[in-house]
């Protein structure tokens, strides 16, 4: 039987392919110091089991246009050189995305995504566990952005659980869901108080910053879902700002009061826009808030009141607006920024009497 050129380019795809593969299985084990269970989510890959089994048909093909005779038979190898150049240069650019530890990470929040449509909710507790190791290994070799993805993977997990859980265990019941979302969310939120410690201590402020972000994300997330599970998050937010006044690590600590802030106004703007009460929440939210700017003053005696206001004074400002007028428990929130605001006048008071004096 004589080999055609094409069958010779097709096999030498195949060939090359097979190479390519077999140095990223190495190259993968290697990250598995970085990303656990990389060899598994590289193996498993089906877009690259795709590409190598239309690449063996390719060769079938072209070894069977090989014993054909006929006018049609040359165009049909072009084509079907042109579908194997295709496909082998999609593979090559797929096998080579895997040396990014970053792509591995997305891979892995896509995996625990799908395990959460299918209802193997089960199965997050370990990805969360997971996406932690890499974090910290993220953290420990300095890498921000590999830290910033796996936060984006383990916040868009937890999105991902809630509907997961109201989906599988409508039949259970609300209190037992609503258990079920609190267990959870008091596991996931353990684990980021233990990064953003981590991160606090290896002054990695940035991605500190990042894990406060993350919680005020997962509190406005967790409260349009159900208004009570807000309370973990907004304790947590606390234990975080506790940590960062304690190291000194000053940005982090605004960091905090600004989310919180940022949170309150969110919970305004939806309590209007699905017209229900979230005062419970939004009164939290303010408690914690008004706490924090009590600790900024204690710890710089010099820091002017009206910076400590600016926060209840810009949710004022949003009720002030045409638009919330209408804003569920409008008056009694206002109320609380008014006794808010009215404690850091009186502050304000006092030390211009002492400036004064």
């Amino acid at each position: 039987m004589v080999i055609t050129t094409g069958q010779a380019l097709i096999a030498l795809f195949l060939l090359l392919a097979g190479y390519v593969y077999l140095r990223q299985v190495n190259m993968v084990r290697k990250l598995e110091k970085i990303v656990p269970q990389a060899s598994e989510i590289f193996s498993g890959d089906g877009k690259i089991r795709a590409s190598f089994a239309v690449l063996f048909f390719s060769f079938a093909c072209a070894t069977f246009l090989s014993m054909c005779r006929g006018p049609l038979v040359a165009l049909l190898e072009v084509g079907l050189f042109a579908v194997t150049l295709f496909v082998f240069g999609f593979c090559f650019g797929r096998m080579l995305q895997y040396s990014n530890p970053e792509f591995l990470v997305r891979r892995l929040g896509k995996i625990g995504l799908r395990e959460c449509r299918r209802g193997h909710n089960e199965h997050v507790f370990g990805y969360v566990d997971i996406f932690s190791e890499v974090i910290v290994k993220a953290i420990r070799s300095k890498s921000m952005d590999l830290a910033r993805v796996a936060l984006e993977e383990l916040l868009g997990l937890s999105e991902a659980f809630v509907p997961g859980e109201a989906t599988h265990r409508m039949k259970e019941g609300a209190p037992t869901l609503l258990d079920r979302v609190n267990f959870f969310v008091a596991h996931f939120s353990k684990r980021l108080v233990w990064l953003f410690r981590y991160a606090v201590d290896e002054k990695m402020e940035p991605i500190a910053e990042e894990i406060i972000s993350c919680y005020g994300k997962m509190s406005l997330f967790l409260t349009k879902f159900h208004p009570t599970l807000i309370h973990l998050p907004l304790l947590f937010i606390a234990r975080a700002a506790d940590i960062a006044a304690r190291a000194d690590a000053e940005e982090v600590f605004v960091r905090a009061g600004a989310t919180l802030s940022e949170l309150g106004k969110s919970l305004v703007a939806t309590s209007r826009e699905k017209n229900e009460s979230m005062r419970e929440a939004i009164f939290l939210v303010l408690g914690h808030l008004e706490e924090i700017m009590k600790e900024s003053f204690k710890r710089n005696k010099e820091l002017s009141p009206a910076i400590l206001m600016q926060p209840f004074a810009e949710i004022a400002e949003l009720l002030a607006e045409e638009q919330y007028k209408e804003f569920p428990d409008r008056e009694v929130v206002i109320t609380e920024l008014r006794r808010c605001l009215g404690e850091f006048s009186a502050l304000d008071l006092v030390q211009a009497k002492k400036a004064g004096s």
